[in-house]
């Protein structure tokens, strides 16, 4: 296994600490995000009602994704801060893996969010039109229907709204039930002319509407918590000289509120503040892609540059131990002509002196 060294070069050296930078600016981005998702999973779970109207599950989905993949990235985020002073390769390579699965998530929560905002702007009116109109409080031996009814009731008691769009003039409010369900004609399939309910007690102001959640809550159980049903529904005729929902005979004549009744319909009262969560959902998603890709990037780069140097490295080794080798094969090459010649020397010089004796 070899024995990597720190970095060296000024390039690596930056390189390391703007990825050091990026994890602690990402860590902060995904601790706050965190808290987003968190906050939207337990206080803004009222706008999954509208999931079982369209059938889909982008906006719980989005927000179990938004939710995990920051608390995941800032604990990622906390690993890379603790190991790229390591500069182990192996690590670098794990938390370069993590990012990219962090980021396919993330873009998932992308995808949640722009569908979820599809869905707001075109979805929702149909589905909840057609709720109204087919399915709402008739035939309550069909689990659908059952199961619609509920949910609906639910919509408008939650929200406080009646029907599915515009003010107290609007045909798609309140007047929707008198004038397109087939709740009310079936109610009202034996009387010659229209008659009261004119709208279900899910559209009624209940006791103590402002932070009284217990009033909320027995309202969408039994409805014994509404101030007045019969002025309501329009069995009690409120003014004499004023025409009032949702007795009028058409909505564009109503000259006063009721304020027994709720008029507005259910996606203007919502629609602001769900597509502002959509696009919380997409563009945080987005934005964690983006981070994250950078932060892949920048760790790619960084295990690039130190495998790169430790190449270089055991490179220079090597040369310098093939030149160290070649050298002393010379040097020994040379001292052994010397020594040959020395004693070439000594046997020329012993054969004269014994010339010379002799």
């Amino acid at each position: 296994m070899p024995n990597y060294h720190p970095l060296q070069t000024q390039s690596s050296i930056l390189l390391k600490y703007g990825l050091l930078v990026h994890h602690f600016v990402f860590m902060t981005i995904a601790c706050i995000i965190t808290g987003f998702g968190a906050w939207m999973l337990l206080w803004a779970n009222e706008y999954a009602l509208f999931e079982y109207i369209t059938q889909t599950f982008y906006y719980t989905s989005g927000r179990i994704l938004l939710l995990t993949t920051s608390l995941l990235a800032a604990l990622l985020a906390l690993f890379g801060c603790c190991i790229i002073n390591t500069e182990s390769p192996k690590l670098l390579l794990t938390h370069t893996v993590l990012i990219m699965f962090l980021m396919a998530m993330s873009f998932g929560t992308t995808v949640c969010g722009f569908h979820l905002l599809n869905e707001v702007r075109f979805d929702l009116y149909k589905g909840l039109t057609t709720g109204i109109t087919k399915y709402y409080g008739i035939n309550q031996f069909m689990e659908r229907n059952i199961q619609l009814t509920h949910v609906i009731d639910e919509i408008q008691l939650t929200f406080r709204c009646c029907g599915v769009s515009g003010e107290r003039n609007s045909e798609t409010s309140w007047y929707m039930y008198r004038n397109q369900s087939s709740w009310y004609f079936i109610t009202n399939e034996n009387v010659t002319t229209d008659s009261p309910p004119f709208v279900p007690e899910s559209c009624c102001a209940y006791d103590s509407e402002w932070n009284n959640l217990r009033a909320l809550e027995e309202a969408k159980t039994n409805f014994g918590n509404i101030l007045d049903r019969e002025a309501c529904v329009g069995w009690k005729k409120i003014s004499s000289s004023e025409i009032i929902a949702p007795r009028a005979v058409k909505p564009r004549n109503v000259t006063r509120t009721n304020r027994y009744l709720h008029e507005r319909g259910c996606l203007t009262v919502v629609y602001s503040d769900f597509k502002h969560y959509a696009l919380l959902l997409a563009g945080f998603g987005l934005g964690g892609c983006i981070l994250m890709l950078i932060g892949f990037v920048l760790s790619s780069l960084l295990l690039w540059r130190i495998e790169y140097e430790q190449f270089l490295r055991i490179t220079n080794l090597q040369d310098s131990s093939h030149k160290t080798r070649c050298h002393f094969t010379e040097t020994s090459g040379f001292n052994s002509v010397d020594l040959g010649s020395r004693e070439q020397a000594q046997s020329n010089s012993g054969e004269v002196n014994l010339n010379y004796t002799i």
